[in-house]
């Protein structure tokens, strides 16, 4: 998947979760219909892991993903999500570099409203 096409689902998601629309954004992604699965598979497993069912798998199934795709798309979205609660639970700080790649994606703006509270003393 390009770049720009990471940098802006990111950012039509940024947020979504807090104002109840994250699969709506998700929905008007001007995606493959494959890619937009994934993105809503992805998006459900980060807010909604519950929810899941072998529903969503088949969903994926239909769109044309393989057992082994849809396998590393759950364990790259797990993980990420592992990491970030661990980071937002701890405080931790990104490098410089990281930073600068945050400020990329989501915007400088926003990437210092969401760490503003880890600048604590």
């Amino acid at each position: 998947m390009p770049e720009e096409t990471v940098i802006t689902i990111a950012r039509t998601l940024w947020g979504a979760a807090r104002d109840g629309e994250a699969l709506t954004r998700a929905d008007a992604l001007p995606l493959a219909p494959a890619e937009r699965a994934i993105v809503r598979f992805a998006t459900t497993l980060t807010l909604t892991p519950w929810e899941h069912s072998r529903d969503h798998i088949a969903t994926l199934r239909d769109a044309g993903w393989s057992d082994r795709a849809i396998h590393d798309v759950t364990h790259v979205v797990a993980c990420f999500n592992y990491m970030n609660r661990l980071a937002d639970g701890l405080g931790v700080e990104m490098d410089p570099p990281r930073s600068a790649w945050a400020d990329r994606l989501l915007g400088e703006d926003t990437r210092r409203v969401h760490h503003a509270w880890a600048a604590y003393e």
